[in-house]
């Protein structure tokens, strides 16, 4: 329960972010070319303002104290009129206090714009029970970003760098606040002849090399310099990409020599994005230097990559996975849960293996094949091969059924211009039998090609990977192998992580696959070709099946549209006899109802034009939206907005991005680490999808169209909103799309309005059931897919969910 001061102090904060807030609306053009610096925005922040304005009342340091020059924009902005003395002086009053429940809603923060690697919560409070330290004992954070984790450690000594002159401030004013001694140092990254590698051995350390665009900037950042600078007795957390897991077989890595010194206790897969806007699945490595008893040597490994609450961007770790850790930690195994946490022996543990669900398999296949005798990796090259003068480009998405497995291939002049994406970004093979290979979360992408052409080469985004097969298998025998659940599961657990990951070649080794001879071979391919049919014979029945309810649906509306009509003309008719043929405008047609001549023939000129709509419906042809293109999420998003939002009458158009910053273009230069070519050139965009814009926005209408019509039809309400979200989600990109209207009627199944026909107002205002069809079709048409999602208890309960397969996430390079 709340006290009267933590009420006072949220009351008052409340009131003046609201009128700050208000202010800024007003203050600003809503449009994203607002002429205005981003600093200029970043005053607007209410949060920010009091921080700064109470900073300076409290401390009373004159104006050539560099916070001052720092924290002016926030200072200057401060509107010190909307407050009362009394307000501004109790808030003084309880200046450590505020300032951490200032902190503590920083999402609320407005114009947040920087880069801070923020936590959220619950992963802070897991590292900070994992790593246990004593009063004055030193902390040192390479990455302290706005002090989440340094004010875990109160009793610490803490030392810490921040990328941000201004986020390293406001930290430092936190640990000021909350009294810890801390030294928090502004550092730029992209400052060559500078290190944040401690020059004295420190206690612990917690650190994150987890940004895939920045990577190529952080190698001074190393885990191996960060592991010599511990004591003794030291500990460690590392939170890190995959990448960091590439390196165990160079002589004394880091891996290599965590793992000889037996110093790792814990290894945690944590969720997608767990890590805000990184769009990455990291791992947590938990290493103590002090010795141990032999009987606890062993390593906890712990798929949490499932424990996260929350939708899409706003994840977090779930409270009870935080507790299962921590006791597995200490007291080993927990035998009610080993299919995500178990204690492996050192002896045990592949050095070259850290992904937690590699352990954790229950792999039902006893066998001494390995996938390395059926395949081998083969290397891409970054240029077209000499003297080979055609090229086969991919047409379509990678499968992951075998029913679609086989690969379309088109064959172009190599001259002929590349129409969609830059050449840096693909990839190029021999034209010879082989197996294209896609690794993503859960999920096994596959295509096989059994082409056998001298003069030509494959032509593949450069995240894909391309498996030879060797000499004694059928090519399509192993594409089949491959999409089996026993062996994606052991693909998937050695390339964790749902953003596109890659699979290290020597990892082929590791895989268990059945020893078939030729005739098993044959029937396990006949098998799953079984299967695919019966799945295929399904889908038709099932694609049958709602095209005549569709019919059906269609034929009971326009049947019922038809009797409305008739009925009313057969009265009108009555009413002609009745009067010997004269008809005026206020004769009553039908006394009973009350209903005047005039009013029938408005009521009559309504139903002919719902009855057009739906034989318009009906009679619709195949739209040509044009060819595919590459699409930008976030900008696609706000044209949008930009150019729809005039015509909407009673509703408003939001997003949950700060619409003036994107998160979507590239800040830093990226090079190929192979040939330092320039893969990312500043302000390019990082995450597309291929679909054809007419199309797109199309749906977009549909699903606005369909919000207006079913949801926003309470007159006295004016705060009606659609609002607009995207994320990538493994390789697909997602848009959400979800309004605040009215929820689905209970008795409607969501999956019901993608269907052909169906509509909650069938017979009603020129309501053909054709809206969600119409977008499950033109998404299935342009590799990507559409579901409906009701939430009556959300303040947004109406939820269209569209993704997209067809992408191009190019941060995937340096993963």
């Amino acid at each position: 329960m709340l006290t009267n001061n933590e009420l006072n102090t949220k009351a008052i904060i409340a009131k003046y972010t609201t009128a700050v807030n208000d202010l800024a609306k007003k203050a600003r053009v809503h449009e994203v070319d607002y002429p205005i610096s981003n600093l200029e925005m970043e005053s607007y922040s209410p949060h920010q303002q009091l921080i700064a304005a109470l900073w300076h009342a409290h401390e009373g340091f004159p104006s050539e104290h560099p916070f001052c020059d720092i924290l002016s924009p926030y200072m200057s902005s401060f509107r010190k009129t909307i407050l009362t003395d009394a307000e501004f002086s109790f808030l003084l009053a309880h200046y450590s206090e505020v300032i951490e429940y200032l902190f503590s809603i920083r999402k609320e923060w407005d114009f947040t714009i920087l880069p801070t690697n923020d936590l959220p919560k619950e992963f802070a409070e897991l590292t900070s029970s994992i790593m246990s330290l004593e009063e004055g004992q030193t902390l040192y954070l390479p990455s302290c970003a706005y002090g989440d984790l340094a004010i875990k450690f109160p009793q610490c000594n803490i030392v810490g760098f921040v990328e941000d002159e201004t986020v390293a401030t406001f930290a430092q004013i936190r640990m000021n606040a909350a009294g810890i001694k801390a030294d928090i140092t502004f550092h730029p990254l992209d400052v060559s002849d500078t290190t944040v590698i401690p020059t004295d051995k420190v206690d612990a350390i917690i650190c994150t090399v987890i940004d895939p665009i920045s990577y190529a900037v952080l190698q001074g950042l190393s885990l191996g310099e960060m592991y010599d600078a511990l004591k003794p007795d030291g500990k460690m957390i590392a939170i890190c990409s995959n990448d960091v897991f590439s390196s165990y077989k160079k002589e004394g890595s880091f891996l290599t020599r965590i793992y000889n010194d037996k110093s790792v206790d814990a290894v945690i897969q944590l969720p997608n994005n767990v890590l805000k806007d990184t769009g990455i699945a990291p791992t947590l490595l938990y290493i103590d230097k002090s010795p141990k008893p032999k009987e606890h040597e062993g390593i906890v490994m712990f798929d949490a990559s499932f424990a996260s609450s929350g939708v899409g961007i706003s994840k977090s770790l779930k409270r009870i996975d935080v507790d299962r850790v921590l006791f597995a930690i200490k007291n080993g195994n927990l035998p009610e849960f080993e299919n995500i946490i178990r204690k492996i022996p050192y002896d045990k543990v592949d050095a070259s293996i850290w992904m937690p669900k590699f352990y954790l398999l229950d792999r039902d296949i006893t066998s001494n094949r390995r996938l390395s005798d059926l395949v081998e990796m083969v290397s891409a090259s970054r240029k077209a091969p000499e003297g080979r003068h055609y090229r086969y480009s991919l047409t379509g998405s990678l499968a992951t059924s075998y029913k679609d497995a086989k690969l379309s291939l088109k064959k172009d002049s190599e001259s002929s211009p590349s129409d969609k994406v830059p050449g840096r970004f693909y990839a190029y093979f021999d034209a010879d039998p082989c197996i294209f290979l896609l690794l993503t979360g859960e999920e096994v992408y596959v295509k096989y090609s059994d082409v056998m052409d001298k003069d030509a080469f494959y032509r593949v985004r450069s995240n894909v990977m391309c498996l030879k097969v060797k000499d004694s298998f059928p090519v399509d025998y192993v594409a089949a192998l491959l999409l089996s659940k026993e062996i994606k599961e052991q693909l998937t657990a050695l390339a964790s992580g749902t953003t596109t990951t890659r699979l290290n070649p020597h990892h082929l080794s590791k895989i268990v696959v059945p020893e078939h001879n030729k005739e098993q071979m044959s029937l396990f391919l006949e098998g799953v070709l079984k299967a695919s049919l019966t799945h295929r014979e399904r889908e038709m029945q099932i694609k049958s099946e709602e095209y005549e309810r569709g019919v059906r649906l269609r034929k009971h509306a326009l049947t019922q549209s038809v009797s409305s009509l008739s009925a009313l003309f057969n009265q009108l008719n009555k009413c002609r006899l009745r009067q010997g043929g004269v008809l005026r405008n206020e004769d009553l047609v039908n006394p009973v109802l009350n209903k005047t001549v005039e009013e029938v023939f408005v009521a009559l000129a309504s139903k002919m034009e719902v009855i057009q709509k739906k034989l318009a419906h009906i009679a619709d042809p195949d739209l040509d939206f044009g060819e595919p293109v590459n699409i930008d999420p976030e900008e696609f998003i706000l044209h949008y907005l930009r150019t729809k939002k005039s015509g909407w009458a009673n509703y408003t158009g939001e997003v949950t991005w700060d619409k003036w910053y994107t998160l979507n273009k590239c800040k830093k230069e990226l090079r190929d680490p192979f040939d330092n070519s320039i893969i990312l050139n500043v302000g390019d965009t990082l995450t597309s999808f291929e679909f054809p814009k007419d199309a797109l926005e199309h749906i977009f209408d549909n699903i606005v169209a369909n919000a207006a019509a079913h949801g926003f039809t309470d007159e006295t309400r004016s705060d009606y909103k659609i609002r607009f979200s995207w994320e990538k989600q493994g390789m697909d990109v997602v848009i959400t799309i979800e309004n605040n209207g009215t929820p689905l009627p209970g008795v409607v199944n969501p999956e019901d309005i993608l269907k052909a026909g169906f509509s909650t107002k069938l017979n009603m205002e020129g309501h053909a059931g054709s809206g969600g069809y119409e977008i499950a079709s033109i998404m299935k048409d342009y590799h990507g897919d559409v579901e409906v999602f009701s939430c009556p208890d959300s303040e947004f309960p109406v939820k269209y969910v569209l993704r997209f397969h067809k992408t191009n996430i190019l941060f995937s390079f340096s993963l």
